[in-house]
Formats: C-alpha cells, structure tokens, sequence
C-alpha cells in the first residue's frame, strides 16, 4: 500500500455566463476525488472572474499503478464542479470538467513528487456547451513507507508509554491506599494495646489496692482481739 497527498491549487476561472440576473455571481467549486469530497471557499461577488487562490489536498490511501492507455480509461480522476452560492434559493449549476492524474501520480511514484504548473482546464456549461476556463495546478508528494512506519512507531510507543504510565499511577495509587490502610491497621493495634495496658494497669491498682484494704482490716481486727483479751485479764485481776 502506497499513501501520499495530491494537492489541488485552484487559482482563478474566467466564467462566460453569469447566472445571476441581478448582481453578481458568487462561484465556489466541489472537488471529487474517489470517495473524497472537498469544497472551496465562495468567492463572494466576483461574478465571472473569481479568484480563490486556494489548495485543497487529498490522500492518496492506495495506488495500483498507472493502467491507463489506449485500452484502458484513466482510473484517478478529479471531477470539479464550479457553482453559484444563493443565499434564497438552491445554488445554481455554472459547469464541470475533468482532469486525469494517471500520469502524474506514476511521476511521482518514480520521483517521490510531481507536480503540474497551472493550466487553464475548459469549463463544460449546461447542455454541453462551454463556459469559460479554470486554472488548476497539480502537485503529488509520495509519503516514503519508512516515514509510515516511524509514525506508527511513535504512535504505538506513545500508547505504550501512556498505559504505563496509567500502570505505574494506578500502583503508587493502589499502594499508598494499601500502606495508608496497613498504618491504620498498625495505629489500631497500638492503640489497643495501650488501651490494654492501662486496662491491666488499673486492675493491677485495684487488686493492690484491695489487697491493702483487706490487709489493714485483719490488723484491726487483731488489734480488736488483743485489747479484748486485755480487758478480760484486767476483770480477772481485780476480782483477786
């Protein structure tokens, strides 16, 4: 598959009939190439000598070679169409040609480029009868399949970097959500075990401290034992 770009220069046109009765004309062309459309800007009140000065480029996705010859028609064509731009009404028909870019391609195909100085081309009116001219230049630039590629490369590499990219920002994402969650899983378990800690910490007072308790009332309640035995060997003594 061979790809480069024709470009169309439309320059001028010197138009016979003016199809408006009033005012003048306001001509802008349709450019077909294949199943390519193109369309010129309007070249508004020139009439019949309008000037665009404008190139109009195509891609040229495949090429099978130049086949045209006594036997065979030319198979790439240009078909123009030069119209009138009514603002209340369908735009009105000037005229049409067609150029043959067989050999021009084949040129080019050879050269890497081509090109065709502009020429006047015969404008076909209504009902077959001439309209005037339009001066058209050619140019084909073959793309090298080498510049294809490098394009396709670039692009491919540019698609790989940017899933990576994606891969490497989806990671640190996934990884700083992981390590944010395992530090509050971390922060959690501390926090437990301090308040684990102060749970065996106050448990440990309490028991000391019921510990004290029952220790000082087993003392008071030997110190209740001995003055009772005192008192009882004082009322012994004085009933001596």
């Amino acid at each position: 598959m061979t790809r480069g770009v024709l470009e169309v220069l439309l320059v001028d046109a010197c138009i016979l009939k003016d199809t408006d009765l009033i005012g003048k004309m306001d001509p802008y062309v349709v450019i077909k190439f294949g199943d390519q459309k193109r369309k010129s800007t309007v070249a508004r009140r020139q009439g019949k000598t309008p000037v665009w000065n404008e190139k109009i480029k195509f891609d040229i996705m495949d090429y099978a070679g130049n086949t045209s010859d006594e036997h065979h028609p030319p198979q790439y064509k240009l078909n123009l169409k030069i119209m009138d731009k009514d603002t209340f009404s369908k735009d009105d028909f000037v005229g049409e040609l067609t150029i043959c870019v067989d050999h021009l391609l084949a040129q080019g195909m050879v050269n890497g480029k081509a090109d065709v100085y502009p020429f006047n081309y015969s404008i076909v009116g209504s009902k077959q009868s001439e309209n005037g001219e339009i001066r058209v230049g050619l140019a084909f630039t073959l793309n090298q399949a080498g510049e294809y590629e490098n394009k396709e490369e670039k692009s491919k590499k540019k698609k790989h970097g940017f899933h990576l990219h994606r891969k490497h920002d989806g990671e640190k994402k996934s990884g700083g959500w992981k390590k944010a969650f395992k530090r509050h899983r971390k922060n959690d378990g501390e926090a437990e075990e301090e308040e684990g800690e102060q749970a065996g910490e106050e448990e440990s007072a309490s028991s000391e401290s019921d510990q004290e308790e029952e220790v000082e009332e087993a003392g008071e309640e030997e110190e209740g034992n001995v003055f009772e035995k005192l008192g009882a060997l004082l009322e012994s003594l004085g009933d001596l």
